[in-house]
């Protein structure tokens, strides 16, 4: 299984997945835009709260997550940016892959990889 990182909706910034400092974090897994089912807790960069297991088939969670509908997927906050609102579409995901590498944003807005 890999590991799954990911933009928080609300500040753009990636929750942290470093052993001892996991991100607190909402997740929602929509399908055409609608929340179909809700996790909150640590995230654990495989794409889960408190490693509990979504009720909808792995494999159909991760064949929404790569479509190429943004309505399909997860959305995720961090628990300090939490608005209580549901998404529409899917987070952005995080260039360094829950944290197996490094990066950062150039000034032009693309995304450099250490």
């Amino acid at each position: 299984m890999g590991m799954f990182g990911y933009l928080c909706k609300e500040c753009g910034k990636p929750l942290d997945t470093r052993i001892g400092n996991l991100a607190e974090c909402r997740m929602q897994l929509l399908s055409k835009g609608e929340v179909i089912e809700e996790q909150s807790g640590e995230y654990d960069a495989y794409g889960r709260c408190d490693g509990i297991e979504w009720e909808t088939d792995w494999g159909q969670c991760i064949d929404m997550q790569f479509s190429d509908d943004d309505s399909e997927g997860f959305a995720v906050v961090h628990k300090q940016c939490d608005k209580g609102k549901n998404y529409s579409t899917m987070s952005k995901n995080d260039p360094s892959q829950a944290g197996l590498f490094r990066w950062y944003q150039k000034k032009d807005g693309t995304i450099k990889i250490r």
